[in-house]
């Protein structure tokens, strides 16, 4: 029967230009590394960086589930231990902040609106009575977003925020 390293190590690729160690098994829609992993009695969904930590650096004994296993280079699916190190979710957050990473206002990925589009929704939603939904396909946002922009929860009328 393999074991959970020999299982592990057979979906890493360590011949990437930048010395990172690549998961070439199963992702995240976020790009990180996951496979099954014996826990106990039962078979579980595990990281693989943090795996690759834990086997590596720890002596193989799992890390508290409040200290996250980040990424130096910043490749999700690096697994290369030296590429890896362990810290809290503030520290990740500073980590993103010092490298730049951190996305604000409009270039946020959840955040494809502007106070202009946000706008024209609002003067749409007056002038038809469109319903939300509608009003949602037309400027290629969803329903709820729509509500929240015509309920001035986002994109406040009046201000550029």
């Amino acid at each position: 029967m393999k074991t959970s390293y020999n299982r592990w190590v057979e979906k890493v690729n360590k011949e990437a230009l930048n010395g990172c160690w690549e998961w070439q098994g199963a992702k995240t829609r976020g790009g990180y590394g996951h496979f099954r992993l014996r826990i106990g009695e039962a078979w579980k969904m595990y990281k693989a960086h943090r795996f690759s930590y834990e086997y590596h650096w720890n002596n193989g004994h799992r890390l508290s589930s409040e200290l996250l296993v980040c990424h130096k280079c910043d490749n999700p699916k690096c697994v290369n231990p030296d590429h890896l190190f362990v810290g809290t979710s503030g520290d990740n957050q500073k980590d993103k902040l010092n490298k730049g990473r951190h996305k604000w206002g409009r270039t946020q990925g959840h955040n494809l609106l502007s106070f202009e589009i946000a706008e024209k929704i609002r003067d749409k939603y007056n002038q038809t009575g469109l319903s939300m939904a509608k009003l949602g396909i037309m400027f290629n946002t969803s329903a709820p977003q729509v509500c929240r922009i015509i309920n001035n929860q986002i994109w406040k009328a009046g201000t550029e925020n």
